[in-house]
């Protein structure tokens, strides 16, 4: 008895909120109010026989595509196909200076070499084990992508042991970057959540008012989308890495690695993204490791094929790092499976 009174007291009392809602509705309804931010992302590559559309991340690459010296796997990446047997897996996620833009042989990209040089470190060791590393750069990818590219493709593929991230050259408002597309549609974790969100929530038109009130309120209070950029690469980055930690995925963030002596407006947006990956590294717990000195003193053996692209030597050099960094934590996690 006491049930049924509760039951009929929540009931009447959601039956004025429920009117009201339906009262807003169609007074918005009327006036032409809370339409539904619906538009394709205006995320802009170059790369385009490379690309298909993907509701995701607005563009990745075709599975299976071939061309000169790019061939890509059945899950439209770079290089073979992931080892599901591998002992070690490591998840490469960045843009096209971790793909290996303009590096024709694909097993010399950073990390290919890593894989390649960890497992022959591993062998010498008589385990028995085997590293397997994902190149899943894609050519003009922002963060934003790279978190979407992970969160609906890449995270349910593998349990990753390491992930390896690299963003920035392509956080360009109106450029490569979508700045409100990314803020209308903040990437969510639970799939559920998501789908609540574009086909429920966005059918009312009181929650696309109010969306678009926030919106709008933030692009009043920061004027400069080059700084609203920043703010939304930090916040993204953040929630990549946390999305990762709580997988058990130890994360290694890599600042954008900047030609030495590099004076332009570009690399000096860069060095204030690498200070807030510094920063997230930080306040995260995560492995962070910068590699510009070392390229600034290699600078005569590193060549450059452009203002963002380094050669083989150069990949190189970021597998060496890497594998300093890596060899003792892959030897832990070892001794613990």
């Amino acid at each position: 008895m006491r049930f049924k009174l509760v039951f009929k007291t929540i009931i009447f009392s959601l039956i004025p909120l429920l009117l009201l809602l339906v009262a807003a509705e169609i007074f918005l309804a009327i006036f032409g109010i809370g339409q539904p931010f619906i538009r394709e992302s205006q995320f802009w590559t170059k790369s385009v026989k490379l690309m298909q559309p993907d509701k995701y991340t607005g563009f990745r690459m075709k599975p299976f595509f071939s061309e000169g010296p790019v061939r890509l796997n059945s899950l439209g990446l770079r290089g073979e196909e992931p080892d599901s047997k591998a002992t070690i897996k490591i998840l490469s996620l960045g843009d096209s200076c971790a793909f290996g833009w303009l590096v024709d042989d694909a097993e010399r990209t950073y990390a290919r070499q890593l894989q390649h040089s960890l497992n022959f470190e591993l062998m010498k060791q008589a385990s028995g084990a085997r590293v397997d590393a994902v190149n899943a750069g894609i050519p003009s990818y922002t963060v934003y992508q790279g978190l979407e590219l992970y969160l609906n493709y890449l995270k349910p593929l593998a349990r990753w042991d390491f992930m390896l991230v690299t963003f920035g050259w392509n956080e360009n408002p109106d450029l490569e970057l979508d700045l409100e597309f990314t803020m209308r549609n903040v990437p969510i974790e639970s799939h559920t959540l998501h789908f609540l969100r574009d086909n429920v929530a966005r059918r009312l038109r009181l929650y696309n008012a109010l969306e678009s009130m926030w919106y709008r309120m933030i692009i009043t209070n920061v004027e400069d989308p080059y700084l609203q950029a920043q703010v939304q690469y930090e916040k993204f980055y953040t929630q990549l890495v946390r999305i990762a930690k709580k997988s058990g995925t130890q994360v290694v963030i890599m600042p954008v690695i900047i030609p030495p002596d590099a004076s332009t407006a570009n690399a000096d947006r860069m060095r204030v993204f690498n200070a807030i990956t510094r920063k997230i590294a930080m306040r995260e717990g995560v492995l962070w490791i910068d590699l510009n000195d070392e390229f600034s003193k290699m600078k005569r053996t590193i060549k450059w094929y452009d203002e963002f692209h380094y050669n083989e030597k150069g990949h190189e050099v970021v597998a060496n790092a890497l594998k300093g960094l890596l060899l003792q934590p892959c030897l832990d996690k070892l001794g613990r499976k």
